[in-house]
């Protein structure tokens, strides 16, 4: 019966929502039944689609799943990178976290300053007060593993519409794609967006002459492996004060 097969399929997307490939069976799957029933059906759409898994994707993630006790397959998070806390591991090697991190559950009840989920702090699962990029992303992948977070990661979104019902429509693809891989639509209740907004440089076009001579610091691997002698920083927030501290510090 029409309704019956909808429902099973609907309950093995569900299942196999963070995973990319079974997902995309399941959907061939779906499209042969529609074009044999001539039914009209649509997948059971997810509560809540988190774009990105970094520290904000992670930590929302974790707040709806076990504060909220959202089911884990209902909340999906999608992360273009090849992981959980990916723009982490673009830092460069010398840059560090300014905020340091206590661990300060025993006599303030009061989170680690770099903490994304209350009960946890990177300052104990890292031993560090001053975290690395990439220490820090190992910290969100052991939370994101251990909340049993449904990911799919490689997956560029491309498009979000609005639908009659006030549910969303989420166009996603292969990321880093030039337009030729499969797309998928996923249905949510709610988006939250949580992809960050400092780690990429603007490219829409030249900020200013000479633009394309500089460097931002989402390109740079290490202060230390720079060629030359002289630097000028442009920017006086926190990843400008980082550059200028380490490369002063590299001589």
């Amino acid at each position: 019966d029409a309704t019956q097969a909808a429902t099973f399929v609907d309950e093995i997307l569900e299942l196999l929502t963070a995973d990319s490939a079974a997902c995309a069976t399941a959907s061939q799957l779906r499209a042969a039944y529609l074009e044999a029933s001539g039914e009209e059906w649509s997948p059971k759409p997810l509560d809540v689609l988190i774009v990105g898994a970094g520290a904000s994707g992670v930590g929302m993630g974790i707040l709806l799943t076990k504060v909220f006790r959202l089911r884990p397959q209902r909340v999906l998070l999608v992360e273009r990178g090849g992981g959980v806390g990916e723009s982490f591991l673009r830092w460069p090697r010398e840059m560090r976290f300014i905020s340091p991190s206590f661990n300060q559950q025993g006599w303030t009840k009061s989170f680690d300053l770099n903490s994304v989920v209350y009960g946890t702090s990177p300052a104990f699962t890292l031993h560090a007060e001053h975290p690395t990029g990439e220490q820090y992303a190992r910290y969100l992948r052991a939370l994101a593993e251990r909340a049993k977070l449904a990911v799919r990661t490689g997956t560029e979104v491309e498009a979000v519409r609005r639908r009659p019902d006030g549910s969303f429509e989420v166009e996603v693809g292969p990321a880093g794609d030039d337009g030729g891989g499969e797309r998928t639509v996923l249905r949510s209740r709610y988006v939250v967006w949580a992809a960050g907004e400092f780690q990429y440089p603007r490219a829409s076009g030249p900020l200013f002459p000479g633009c394309e001579l500089c460097l931002h610091n989402s390109e740079v691997r290490s202060w230390k492996e720079l060629p030359g002698d002289d630097f000028v920083v442009i920017g006086g927030y926190e990843s400008g004060m980082d550059a200028a501290s380490n490369l002063a510090a590299s001589g």
